[in-house]
């Protein structure tokens, strides 16, 4: 029997003791893929990071600096941050398109106070809280209020009164494109609040936002890093189809660094619905924020953040009942009911629950993927469970290949096995080592059972290539348990 040996050269003379190591059998250990995350969004012109670059972010005071406070980019940080503080967290900031506009709105005070008390109006979610009393004019309400905004640096808006009606305020997006549009202006949001005395105001919606940056650049500055999850603010086709190919691409056994993105999308039911079924993508995951003061790319962060932080504890668990921190409920008027969410969820959109206050919480997350190549109706990536699941048993089984066998020879079965020591590898020897993954995927509740993968998994050497051994493995993967039903046949 000759043992393999990888730095004691063969027909060494000179006396002595010489001993060297090897490390293919030191680890047994089932590791799960890596996790890190990345956010796609804009940046602000104050930021001092370098545009379309993939920086690592710590947290929302450096993203302040990198990306400039009030900023797209900063925002989701925060909101990710705020869901998620483990993950290696990366941000890549995107400015302006140059031919995109930025959305505007208005605030009017349509009454003077009557009375001292304090004027509420939410935007964005956050609350601005303003101190009026009963000599204060119209004009002089709306001054004090663009003040009030503009000195809050993390409002995603810039304030101005009205060149021509001094009772208006007008709002504009720090940023241009579409995604402005979503910026919820309201005044009270909590039921209990009280307004102050005799203000009323009018809301003129945000509108006019056109021109998303495409995303072509910011992708490419990911490189060869491999991301696990992946946040984007951006819900326009195009940006949609490119994440959408970038995905699928890493995915690819030619690539092998899986991801899974994770977005939003404001709008009314029958919207969401259109956009839904207007997709096929198993790739990315979008929640409805329908109703929600929060706009959708805070909602994809702190979504993305919770996801990628318990599917990294465990792959297989479902996400149903997990807090989505830092975003609120909509009002008990728009929520969508157990109906229309259950149509979203055949048509590729993710839903969420309210928790009767102002908490919202994951409803089922699943991925938009409907239909197979054919159009017929596909359940196989439905849930994000199953891809992150799939990603990890490639993952280990690359991983498990490469530590015990880095540079062996390759023979057929024969009568004797391998002398052990020796770097030689065959399909039996091949097999035993996956029928020792294939019990730890089962400890780790990955798949139903080990015994059947041991039974139905081939491996054998290529007919036409003997240095590549080909190997089928149809793991049956763990499910999730959702739904409970019971029928009681009750006697008197």
């Amino acid at each position: 029997m000759a043992i393999s040996f990888e730095k004691i050269p063969v027909g060494w003379r000179v006396p002595g003791q010489y001993v060297e190591y090897n490390n293919e059998r030191a680890t047994s250990a089932l590791d799960g893929m890596p996790s890190r995350a990345v956010i796609l969004a804009q940046m602000a012109d104050s930021g001092t990071a370098a545009a379309n670059t993939a920086l690592l972010t710590r947290n929302a005071d450096q993203a302040g600096q990198l990306f400039g406070v009030g900023s797209m980019a900063w925002a989701m940080v925060a909101a990710f941050k705020k869901a998620n503080t483990t993950t290696e967290l990366w941000v890549v900031g995107i400015p302006d398109d140059p031919a995109g506009t930025k959305a505007t709105g208005a605030i009017t005070i349509a009454t003077a106070p009557t009375n001292t008390g304090t004027l509420v109006v939410t935007v964005s979610g956050a609350r601005i809280r303003l101190k009026v009393t009963a000599t204060d004019s119209l004009a002089d309400v709306a001054a004090a209020l663009a003040a009030e905004i503009n000195g809050d640096a993390q409002l995603p808006v810039t304030a101005a009164v009205d060149g021509v009606d001094p009772t208006k305020v007008i709002l504009t997006c720090k940023w241009a494109g579409q995604t402005g549009n979503d910026i919820d202006l309201r005044g009270l949001y909590y039921a209990d609040a009280i307004q102050a005395p005799g203000v009323t105001m009018a809301f003129t919606a945000m509108a006019g936002g056109a021109g998303n940056p495409e995303i072509d650049e910011a992708i490419a500055a990911l490189g060869d890093r491999w991301y696990s999850d992946a946040v984007m603010a951006y819900q326009d086709s195009a940006n949609i189809l490119a994440m959408d190919a970038e995905v699928e691409r890493r995915r690819g056994p030619m690539v092998a660094m899986d991801m899974h993105c994770w977005s939003a999308h404001a709008g009314s039911y029958t919207l969401l619905y259109g956009i839904g079924m207007a997709r096929n993508t198993s790739g990315l995951t979008t929640m409805a924020t329908t109703g929600s003061p929060v706009p959708p790319w805070i909602w994809a962060a702190a979504y993305g953040g919770q996801a990628t932080f318990h599917l990294k504890q465990d792959p297989g668990r479902p996400l149903q009942t997990l807090e989505i921190p830092g975003v609120l409920a909509p009002a008990d008027k728009d929520q969508l009911g157990p109906e229309e969410r259950n149509v979203l969820l055949h048509s590729g959109i993710a839903t969420f629950t309210t928790d009767g206050n102002s908490g919202v919480a994951i409803e089922r997350a699943i991925t938009g993927y409907r239909v197979n190549k054919y159009g017929f109706e596909d359940k196989s990536y439905l849930d994000c469970q199953t891809l992150r699941l799939l990603a990890n048993l490639s993952f280990t089984t690359r991983a498990r290949i490469a530590q015990r066998f880095p540079r062996h020879k390759l023979r057929e079965d024969r009568e004797q096995p391998p002398a052990p020591g020796t770097a030689v590898a065959t399909p039996r020897v091949i097999k035993g080592e996956l029928s020792c993954l294939y019990d730890q995927w089962a400890e780790a509740e990955w798949i139903e059972s080990a015994d059947q993968l041991r039974k139905d998994a081939i491996v054998q050497i290529n007919a036409d290539d003997r240095n590549t051994v080909d190997t089928l493995l149809p793991p049956d993967i763990i499910n999730q348990f959702r739904v409970f039903k019971a029928r009681i046949d009750f006697i008197l």
